[in-house]
């Protein structure tokens, strides 16, 4: 794989994460 994809996959996998978190906190109740 080219260095090139792997930084835009870790891009979208952060943003994919943080996608998640908020959605398992929504789905936790953690939100007030």
């Amino acid at each position: 794989m080219k260095p090139q994809m792997q930084h835009v996959n870790s891009r979208q996998v952060r943003a994919i994460e943080n996608e998640c978190t908020k959605r398992e906190g929504e789905n936790h109740g953690n939100l007030p």
